[in-house]
């Protein structure tokens, strides 16, 4: 088997906010968005576990910050405990579901067929109480913030940002949050 089914390989830094609003720092954290499955450890010599409540909103910091949270509507084969990535907070936010598929190739030789898991991003609008499915490009963005597209054409225009990149696109909802 190739690859793995989870973000990272190791374990990562995190931390979690439960349903019930409790907060648990310092702990390490390993999330297989195949399985939409979390799971934990003090010290990254011990066993995996399993919260046993439901976990709201949980951050890893490799590196860089990285929030993901659930609780939001069923769409597109997701319920209301699927994971997403927030690539953008606020009123609308730009969401990120990682998908994982394992895929049958062969080997080199053509002798033996092995899985080997392939990540796939699929973004997603959520505004006023709904999900929407988009993709990054100009036309999907404009369309998705239809009612301030004027603005944020001009914005995106200015400031040189590019509709394909999450990073740019992260910046064009941060600032029709912001109108």
């Amino acid at each position: 088997m190739n690859g793995t089914s989870e973000i990272y390989n190791e374990w990562i830094p995190g931390q979690v906010t439960l349903e019930n609003g409790e907060n648990y720092k310092n702990l390490f954290l390993k999330f297989d968005p195949k399985e939409n499955l979390l799971t934990f450890v003090y010290d990254k010599k011990d066993a995996p576990q399993k919260f046993k409540d439901n976990v709201r909103v949980f951050t890893l910091n490799a590196g860089t910050e990285r929030v993901f949270a659930n609780g939001f509507p069923k769409f597109d084969g997701s319920n209301t405990q699927t994971y997403y990535e927030i690539i953008a907070g606020g009123k609308t936010m730009l969401l990120e579901h990682h998908r994982q598929y394992l895929k049958s190739v062969r080997d080199e030789n053509r002798a033996l067929t092995i899985g080997e898991y392939t990540a796939l991003k699929h973004y997603y609008v959520f505004k006023d109480q709904k999900m929407s499915k988009t993709k990054l490009d100009r036309n999907a963005i404009l369309a998705a913030l239809a009612d301030k597209s004027a603005e944020v054409s001009a914005y995106a225009d200015k400031e040189h940002l590019k509709y394909d990149n999450e990073e740019d696109v992260k910046k064009i909802f941060d600032y029709y949050n912001k109108l």
